[in-house]
């Protein structure tokens, strides 16, 4: 049963380095087959809705995959804090997660579902990082992914308060993916620490 946790443990954590990497990779891909689009004036969902079949199924099916690599990531996360505090972020990041899938599944021709979806997903990751500062910070460890957690989260409220019409931007494609490239940044941090701890543990086991 033991053995079984430890693997639970080290798949969460897997989960987490690779969600970027898909999300991105189905992104990209989705971007290059719609010919058109403009980083400018789009938004990223827009790809969800694309006249070109192949890329809707693109862009819709990666994040529903990278929405569920990232609940097995805040899944483990929950698992693994240990006080109220780390359970309530987390508790946020398995909302956020499911938001993700949320926008895949309720693309912008499902515009209330869509919207209420996507403003919950970048929303949620700012509040689900400072809650889990503070519970490091009062527990006094792993405060660099502490203080990662706070850079990653202010920049995430600056990304958003630019005001990126004042340099042509009237879409919200570049605000959504450097938001998202930033969360991921602390996931992936989060994640490779979780992994080499279950694979320190299941070196003394």
């Amino acid at each position: 049963m033991v053995i079984l946790l430890m693997e639970a443990r080290k798949l969460g954590s897997i989960c987490g380095i690779i969600t970027p990497l898909v999300a991105y990779i189905f992104i990209f891909t989705a971007i290059l087959n719609a010919p058109g689009f403009s980083w400018a004036t789009n938004a990223l969902s827009d790809l969800g809705v694309w006249s070109i079949p192949l890329v809707p199924i693109l862009f819709n099916t990666g994040l529903i995959i990278s929405g569920l690599l990232l609940l097995g990531f805040t899944i483990n996360l929950f698992i693994e804090m240990e006080d109220i505090l780390g359970k309530i972020g987390a508790l946020v990041f398995i909302l956020d997660a499911l938001s993700l899938i949320g926008v895949g599944v309720f693309p912008e021709d499902i515009p209330l579902w869509h919207f209420f979806f996507s403003v919950m997903f970048f929303s949620l990751v700012p509040i689900a990082l400072l809650i889990i500062t503070a519970d490091f910070v009062l527990r006094k460890e792993n405060i660099e992914l502490a203080a990662l957690a706070v850079i990653c989260a202010i920049l995430v409220v600056i990304i958003w308060a630019m005001p990126w019409s004042n340099i042509g931007v009237t879409g919200v494609a570049i605000p959504e993916f450097l938001s998202s490239l930033v969360g991921s940044l602390w996931v992936i941090g989060m994640s490779w620490k979780m992994l080499k701890l279950s694979t320190k543990n299941k070196g003394k086991g």
